[in-house]
């Protein structure tokens, strides 16, 4: 039996995608310049996640958030004419908050959104759409994990090394799903300290509860060039 998708769901239309590629790729050590542009098998990664996306059905819209005007040039020959692109700022959160004004200020703003890095290449189309269904039912949705490794809280005042209970954190991913309207209010709200956040979800706690959705499927974020090798 073929597994049921979501390509004709009404709330398709109603909903806005945001790819994030306008970090640094600090972390990469210098031996990769932009990770979203490395190329895999006749692709750069970002179109990985981009094609993920794409393969559900008719979202509203799919907005590329990058970084500058060199980097978009590169980027646009992978991507769909129409494909928006939205310049970033200097933080993850003020790059988001560019791409929610940007939908904020058109005629018809979503009614929801799915954020999503760029560098999560493993995107599965299942865990997309449980995502999105989650996001109709309960407001917001977030992708997390179980933490099965041993925790440390270092203690470098003190000397002393700390062991937190795993079963009380979880590893949080995305696509993270929101109602778009609580979520431009949660940034609005907190423009003032927006470049303390490195997390949607965190931001949009501040107005509104959150709901996570925990499962095993695979979705790597790559943050190191020797993740590369494994791609």
């Amino acid at each position: 039996m073929a597994t049921p998708t979501i390509k004709s769901h009404p709330e398709l239309a109603q909903t806005a995608i945001l790819l994030l590629a306008a970090g640094s790729s600090q972390r990469m050590g210098g031996k990769i310049a932009d990770k979203c542009l490395f190329p895999l098998r006749g692709k750069i990664l970002l179109s990985y996640a981009y094609e993920a996306f794409q393969s559900i059905g008719n979202w509203q819209e799919i907005v590329i958030v990058y970084r500058d005007e060199a980097q978009q040039k590169l980027l646009a020959p992978y991507f769909s004419p129409a494909v928006t692109w939205v310049s970033g700022a200097t933080t993850r959160a003020l790059s988001v908050f560019n791409a929610l004004e940007y939908l904020h200020r058109q005629a018809t703003p979503p009614r929801w959104v799915l954020i999503h890095d760029g560098a999560r290449p493993y995107i599965a189309q299942e865990l997309i759409e449980k995502i999105f269904l989650e996001t109709l039912k309960k407001g917001s949705a977030i992708p997390a994990k179980e933490v099965t490794d041993t925790l440390v809280q270092k203690d470098s005042l003190q000397g002393i090394y700390h062991y937190p209970r795993r079963q009380d954190y979880l590893r949080v991913e995305t696509p993270q799903g929101f109602t778009f309207s609580l979520l431009y209010q949660a940034y609005r709200s907190q423009l003032h300290d927006l470049s303390s956040f490195t997390d949607d979800s965190a931001i949009y706690q501040t107005q509104s509860p959150l709901h996570f959705v925990v499962h095993p499927m695979r979705n790597d974020k790559i943050t190191f060039a020797e993740e590369l090798q494994y791609c």
